[in-house]
């Protein structure tokens, strides 16, 4: 039987120790790690080489007889070669034959004491750091040294880009050569003149220095851009300023290593969305964002407490609070006519002149909805005429003046709230009310019911409509279910996420790509339709996974705007499409029935594994993996497949912290470490506290309890309980600071009847 796995986020990784055998202090300090053909793990320390024997899982030592001193650096090239540099000077090792290049013909020159190498694939050359300047080798012509300049200062770390190579010293600061123009001259200055390690992505130069941190330098200016420090001015805080070795991994997270203090990593991030500001006057981040139209350089944006505009051709920025409105919630809002309609919770329907900047009324002069009812959603159709959903049924205003309302009384409109309305291809409108669906005959310009099929939706909610390039109409109803029909309504049926969305209060967008986004009260996801599925999350610079229904735009080049508790978020879909990946992670151990298999375990793809397991009895199968993503656990996805199964099946890492006395120093106990270090990891790589970190769980619990029908009969404080939630103030107090609106406005947001302050639906 044939296992395989195709991984989406991850779970703890498992941690293997490779002791170094001997009695000797320095002998045991790692200087390199480097890595050949095969995966082969090479380790070079103040005492020589070593190599990890793969079937004994041991550091064994390697050419002992040529290498017996400190090992510093490691360089492969293109043909397989790895080169080998420390105190006894540099070694090639060429289909498992080790070999000595000397850089000066006296094996007791300075010169032939190599700190660090960086080969140059163009030019054929290995550039090699010595304790007496640096040296060029000829890759092609028997490693012809030929060194460079006059200096014979001793450097540390190198690194070639360009033409230049820059330098760094243990005493004597950072320095660049120019190749061209045979020229050494000081370079930026980094805070330290002390130089452990350096690398370089192309347009920004990595300097890790004993005493400032890690400092970034601009290779075109020479000028620091970034820092990581102590002191965390530049918001990323490290434990210590002596860093000695640092490394960028391939999915941009940052390695430092300390002198004594172990190692730090930076979260992954690939920054694929924005936080939405228009400096000086407006910066969304932390801020809860209802509504969103994006028009070319104009955006109104709808908060809880007002709304703004913004045209950032003409440089215009205007703020409304909740004093100039009767209602400052904005739930909806459509521009129609070269106006902005902005439609509230509670306060009517505004008018807002873009071109003269005032706010008025809207007075059709026909009916008090518009002055304190609720104004759900907006649609035109294609005669032009504007079509306003509220809470006492649905008005049409026509172009040429003449106004048309109806109701439940005077048409075939369901009973209650009507929340949204949709026009497909063919022209005819779909009416979402609080009891089910009626349609708009453009033919007869009726309303119509009872007309749907048996099997279609019935006397539910449906919170979304959207058609597909293919002429696919797909609906979100009831507890967030999918459903699909052809324009004809002939075929239909139920559709079904490759990963289950069960219990998150779900809005739905079709991207220019033809994908559908699924915007949810608890993450955000986007889908071909089919088998592909991509969830996103903090990683990608979502500051919040609590995003709004009708909270969403599209602007004319394709570019997303959506609205979170968090933030006015965005994001262009030509970068979605060009980075669609999973994090890339690692399968590091697995075990069969309690046993290690972990050899049994093949890699396939980059985030593909495959094992044989032995047919007969129950096979309780484990497995861990590496990754560092520190995404939401809910948003942890692992896909597997048994022998020739034909779909994958879906295990999500969702855990639902419950316990009201669980304490920090409970938790330290349980994973093996100290309060101090625990508190420190929260702090440092999450960026929270551990009480937060514990909270948001016990939040998205709540979201879910409420959700269940069988909720209705507790009140918030019961509920509040159930998950772990001492007192109703914490649980009032953290909801609203996590979450920027309060519990009941959040049971109102998602649709429920919320009739009384402390009451979901009613009374027990």
């Amino acid at each position: 039987m044939n296992c395989r796995w195709l991984s989406q986020g991850q779970i703890p990784a498992s941690r293997h120790h490779f002791p170094i055998p001997g009695d000797e202090e320095s002998a045991k300090w790692i200087r390199a790690i480097g890595e050949t053909d095969g995966n082969c793990l090479w380790v070079g320390t103040g005492g020589g080489l070593w190599r990890l024997d793969k079937n004994s899982e041991e550091l064994v030592r390697y050419g002992e007889n040529d290498i017996t001193k400190s090992v510093k650096a490691f360089a492969n090239d293109e043909n397989g070669n790895f080169y080998i540099g420390g105190e006894e000077g540099l070694f090639m090792m060429r289909n498992g034959k080790l070999c000595y290049i000397a850089i000066e013909s006296n094996v007791l020159s300075s010169a032939n004491r190599v700190n660090d190498m960086t080969v140059d694939e163009s030019s054929r050359r290995l550039y090699v750091a010595t304790d007496q300047g640096v040296y060029s080798l000829d890759m092609d012509n028997g490693f012809k040294a030929e060194k460079l300049g006059n200096s014979n200062m001793t450097f540390s770390a190198i690194y070639e880009c360009d033409d230049m190579l820059y330098l760094g010293t243990r005493n004597q600061g950072l320095w660049r050569y120019d190749l061209k123009r045979d020229a050494l001259s000081g370079y930026a200055d980094v805070g330290s003149t002390v130089v452990m390690d350096m690398f370089g992505d192309g347009n920004r130069l990595y300097v890790a220095t004993d005493g400032n941190g890690l400092q970034v330098v601009d290779m075109e200016s020479g000028a620091v851009v970034d820092s990581y420090d102590m002191s965390g001015s530049h918001g990323k805080s490290i434990r210590s300023n002596s860093v000695y070795s640092a490394l960028r991994d391939r999915e941009g997270q940052m390695w430092l290593g300390f002198y004594q203090l172990g190692v730090d990593f930076t979260m992954y991030s690939n920054s694929l969305f924005e936080t939405y500001a228009y400096q000086p006057h407006l910066d969304t981040e932390g801020v809860l964002t209802r509504t969103i139209l994006a028009d070319g350089s104009r955006r109104l944006i709808g908060f809880r407490d007002g709304f703004c505009f913004i045209d950032e051709d003409n440089g215009t920025f205007e703020r409304y609070y909740a004093s100039d409105m009767r209602s400052p919630m904005v739930v909806s809002s459509i521009l129609y006519e070269g106006k902005y309609l902005i439609g509230t919770y509670g306060g009517g329907l505004y008018v807002f002149d873009p071109e003269r900047l005032t706010l008025s009324n809207f007075e059709p002069g026909y009916d008090d909805t518009f002055k304190n009812g609720h104004i759900f959603d907006f649609e035109i159709d294609r005669d032009g005429d504007l079509w306003i959903c509220t809470s006492n049924g649905l008005f049409r205003h026509e172009r040429d003046g003449n106004n048309v309302y109806y109701n439940r009384l005077n048409s075939k409109l369901p009973e209650g709230n009507i929340f949204g309305i949709f026009f497909d291809s063919t022209g005819r409108g779909w009416i979402c009310g609080e009891k089910g669906l009626c349609l708009w005959d453009a033919e007869s310009r009726q309303l119509v019911g009872d007309i749907l099929p048996d099997k279609f939706i019935h006397n539910t909610r449906v919170r979304r409509i959207c058609e597909t390039g293919d002429g696919r109409l797909l609906f979100i109803y009831d507890k967030n279910r999918m459903f699909e029909s052809d324009i004809e309504i002939k075929n239909f049926g139920t559709l079904t996420t490759p990963v289950p969305l069960d219990n998150k209060d779900m809005d739905m967008l079709i991207d220019k790509e033809g994908w559908m986004w699924l915007i949810t009260t608890s993450g955000l996801y986007r889908w071909d339709g089919n088998k592909v599925f991509y969830s996103y999350n903090f990683n990608d610079g979502l500051l919040s996974q609590t995003f709004f229904h009708s909270g969403s735009d599209m602007d004319d080049d394709g570019r997303l705007w959506l609205c979170s508790s968090q933030g006015l978020v965005t994001v262009d879909i030509d970068n979605v499409t060009e980075r669609q990946r999973p994090y890339r992670i690692a399968i590091t151990d697995a075990s069969v029935n309690g046993i290690d298999s972990f050899g049994k375990l093949d890699r396939t793809g980059d985030n593909s594994y495959e094992m044989r397991l032995d047919n007969g009895g129950e096979v309780n199968l484990a497995v861990k993996v590496s990754g560092f993503s520190y995404s939401h656990p809910g948003d942890e996805v692992f896909q597997y497949k048994l022998d020739n199964a034909k779909t994958w099946s879906v295990v999500e890492g969702q855990h639902t912290i419950l316990c009201t006395d669980l304490k920090l120093a409970g938790l330290a106990s349980l994973v093996n470490t100290t309060s101090p270090a625990l508190s420190y990891m929260f702090n440092q790589y999450l960026n929270t506290n551990y009480y937060d970190y514990i909270n948001n769980y016990r939040i998205e619990e709540f979201k879910r309890l409420v959700s269940e029908p069988e909720s209705e009969k507790y009140t918030l404080s019961a509920l509040a309980a159930k998950c772990g939630f001492s007192s109703r103030a914490s649980f009032f107090r953290y909801f609203k600071r996590a979450s920027s609106i309060s519990p009941s406005e959040y049971v109102k947001s998602i649709g429920k009847n919320n009739r009384e302050q402390d009451l979901i639906v009613g009374k027990m």
